[in-house]
């Protein structure tokens, strides 16, 4: 019974426009943070592994293989 003059209570202020509009809540974004130490040091393992498997890093100047 209680609950049903709330309600109504509730539904005439809104239809009234007597209670202050708010905005719609939104959905939590965790902050975006520094990977770990973990994933840290394996990105760096694995492209260490990727210049030595092309036998060179980008940093130095690609050799001609023809001629």
């Amino acid at each position: 019974m209680l609950v049903d003059i709330y309600a109504r209570t509730l539904l005439n202020a809104t239809r009234n426009s007597d209670l202050p509009q708010r905005p719609l809540p939104v959905a939590y974004r965790s902050p975006k943070v520094r990977p770990g130490i973990w994933r840290r040091i394996v990105t760096t393992l694995i492209k260490a592994r990727k210049e030595t498997r092309n036998g060179q890093s980008p940093c130095q100047p690609r050799i001609a293989t023809c001629k």
